[in-house]
């Protein structure tokens, strides 16, 4: 997962997890300035957030967050370990946010001001043709001086100008820090592609859409969701 680009304003812990946690004011009142999902990418003045992954915890990177210069630790509690004894030990303000894998897309949204809901968002999801179908709407709203960002397999950034991507939906981080850049660019419109693995893992939480398109559903990743209802309720999940 990636680093969310460090703001320079930096937001408190208070304003990132209101209503998700009760934790100490002292340790709410902490100023971060930015969201790092990988302790390899932490940079001085970050919060690292530690989840639940498939195979490890979070928690298991630790401190190596720390020394990069982590100023604070917001972790997944499970049931059944000793998660709690490792964040008790560490030497910076560490919280428990029950769900957090969940509740990234909220929380990076909250720590970019909501960066979607200044855009028209155009999500496409479907079996096949998401690609093609996002870079012909980008490609029709791209007129004159008018821009549309794009999200997808082939890239992010602006039609016509796209980044290298890590995934067809990127992380929940990676995603708001995209709109984020979208909106600070001045860009009014985006058109994403939007996997049934983004919806299911909760990667497209806390982003607005204003449009859904499905393009069709067809029998695919059957080894990830375990049928074919399963799949088509993770699509569904998009027009909810």
């Amino acid at each position: 997962m990636m680093a969310a680009e460090s703001t320079a304003y930096g937001v408190t812990l208070a304003e990132l997890l209101a209503g998700l946690v009760a934790a100490d004011a002292s340790v709410l009142d902490l100023r971060v300035t930015g969201l790092v999902t990988d302790s390899r990418s932490v940079r001085g003045g970050d919060v690292f957030l530690a989840c639940q992954g498939l195979h490890v915890h979070g928690l298991a990177h630790v401190e190596q967050a720390v020394r990069r210069g982590a100023v604070a630790i917001v972790w997944e509690p499970v049931a059944g370990t000793q998660l709690s004894d490792v964040a008790a030990s560490l030497s910076v303000p560490s919280v428990a946010v029950a769900g957090l894998s969940q509740k990234l897309g909220e929380i990076a949204s909250r720590f970019y001001a909501r960066p979607s809901s200044s855009l028209h968002v155009i999500g496409v999801t479907g079996t096949d043709g998401k690609t093609s179908v996002t870079h012909f709407i980008a490609q029709a709203l791209s007129a004159g001086e008018q821009r549309c960002g794009l999200l997808g397999t082939l890239g992010y950034g602006v039609y016509g100008a796209l980044q290298t991507p890590t995934h067809t939906t990127p992380d929940a981080v990676r995603l708001q820090a995209e709109f984020a850049a979208l909106r600070d660019n001045g860009v009014k419109r985006a058109t994403m592609e939007v996997s049934s693995h983004a919806l299911h893992q909760h990667r497209t939480d806390g982003v607005a859409f204003d449009t859904a398109v499905l393009t069709h559903l067809s029998r695919d990743h059957l080894d990830y969701h375990g049928s074919i209802e399963a799949y088509a309720e993770a699509k569904r999940r998009l027009f909810h």
